[in-house]
């Protein structure tokens, strides 16, 4: 979830945005709610509600930041690696499929492109420091 709100410039995701659900007295995450691009805002707030690996603005965080979510393991941090390196690879096709299917309908806003703009620097940013 947190590469996810990374990805699509959610800024906005604290802690109180995550929630469990209870199914025969079993916690899960809640599916995600309350996700808003506010990098594509220029009146919202860049910086990101919870840091990662001790840094709060998203363009100077770098692959050693994110490796402080993970035991100091070599498969922990492969894992993480992969984590980061899935979404971000497929997540620019599968924007331009919602954008397009979103268009099909005759939905269509200059914020949404911004928010693609955000959604594939992003992407390109967690591709390039995860090789």
């Amino acid at each position: 979830m947190l590469i996810f709100h990374y990805l699509v410039g959610n800024a906005d995701a604290h802690g109180k945005n995550y929630a469990l659900l209870y199914r025969d007295r079993v916690p899960d995450l809640a599916p995600l709610y309350d996700v808003v691009c506010a990098a594509a805002y220029p009146r919202l707030a860049k910086k990101l509600a919870m840091a990662i690996g001790g840094r709060s603005v998203p363009d100077t965080i770098q692959l050693k930041q994110w490796l402080t979510l993970v035991p100091e393991t070599r498969g922990a941090q492969r894992l993480l690696v992969k984590d980061m390196a899935e979404p971000a690879g497929q997540i620019g096709a599968r924007a331009d499929k919602l954008a397009a299917e979103l268009e099909a309908e005759g939905i269509s806003h200059d914020i949404l492109k911004a928010i693609r703009a955000v959604i594939e620097t992003r992407a390109t940013h967690l591709l390039r420091i995860c090789v």
